[in-house]
């Protein structure tokens, strides 16, 4: 939506008894290119400024910040397990990678169950900062309410 059209105020346009014309008044009035309404369409009053329009608040504001809070907590929580994931398969590439080379300089074989555990029981692969979580798991947002009757929307709007 367009904001800040202006338009020449007609009234101001014109002469006054004395013959002199009266430089034009800028109003400004919101239009949209899309489906080209605007605000003189329902016979709003054109601005004198840009942002003399009031805002209204919206009243289901505090349910779209939960909502959105809640999904990011969704995202983050994704990303988590995915650099969880990718790390513990890149860290057992590489201790598999060193297991071998150690277990082949090592004369008598003594570290090679010792790798081997290591890799099974996933010690070595443990990092604290990517198997906490930092977000509980069961945080949801209350369930949205149905509304049973709709009013009807008035024929003036139309």
């Amino acid at each position: 939506m367009n904001v800040g059209v202006d338009a020449d105020d007609s009234l101001s346009n014109s002469t006054n008894t004395s013959g002199l014309q009266t430089p034009s008044k800028k109003v400004y009035y919101l239009a949209c290119s899309v489906c080209r309404w605007s605000t003189r369409d329902i016979h709003l009053a054109d601005q004198p400024t840009i942002n003399s329009w009031k805002a209204q608040d919206n009243i289901h504001e505090g349910r779209f910040n939960e909502l959105l809070q809640h999904y990011k907590q969704i995202a983050t929580r994704e990303k988590q397990e995915r650099d969880r994931k990718r790390y513990s398969t890149v860290k057992l590439r590489n201790t598999i990678a060193t297991s071998t080379t150690r277990s082949s300089s090592d004369k008598y074989g003594v570290l090679t169950p010792l790798t081997r555990r290591g890799i099974r029981t996933g010690g070595i692969l443990k990092t604290p900062s990517l198997n906490e979580n930092l977000i509980p798991a069961n945080s949801s947002p209350k369930p949205s309410d149905p509304i049973e009757i709709i009013e009807p929307l008035d024929e003036n709007l139309f």
